[in-house]
């Protein structure tokens, strides 16, 4: 994943026989909720077993979301039981980003929803959207005047 973020990719590029399975898929799809249904579960048969494999680096993933990026990635890496270079490489193939740019990310984002929550006007991130999207606070503090 590292070697394509952001970077717009047609699949034959990345793997041929998964681009000819499936153009055939679609192919015989009769409509676009078959064709939808067709994507979906070319997507799902190679997900789930990278899934499997990728276990550790969405435990981390969720812990780092969890704690707001605020936890030491050492700490997490003997939590998964394997080292800091594993837990590094394992996420740069996985997720494209190493663990220390995603906690900054989190880190970024909890800080754009304090300032939003002390209602102070933010300028337009939704452009190209530079943090993670995470679910937002429900309601914000009343603005003191």
């Amino acid at each position: 994943m590292d070697l394509i973020v952001n970077q717009a990719i047609e699949l034959k590029q990345l793997n041929r026989n998964m681009a000819r399975l499936l153009s055939t898929r679609i192919a015989v799809a009769g409509d676009w909720e078959s064709r939808f249904a067709a994507v979906e579960s070319l997507i799902a048969e190679r997900v789930l077993p990278a899934a499997t494999r990728a276990a550790g680096t969405f435990a981390v993933w969720n812990k780092l979301e969890a704690s707001d990026g605020l936890l030491r990635l050492g700490s997490l890496a003997s939590e998964v039981e394997c080292s800091h270079r594993h837990l590094v490489a394992q996420f740069r193939a996985n997720v494209g980003l190493p663990p220390k740019t995603v906690a900054r990310l989190f880190r970024f984002n909890r800080a754009v929803q304090v300032v939003n929550r002390l209602g102070r006007n933010v300028s337009d991130t939704t452009a190209g959207k530079p943090y993670i999207d995470v679910p937002r606070l429900k309601h914000a503090p009343p603005r003191e005047d």
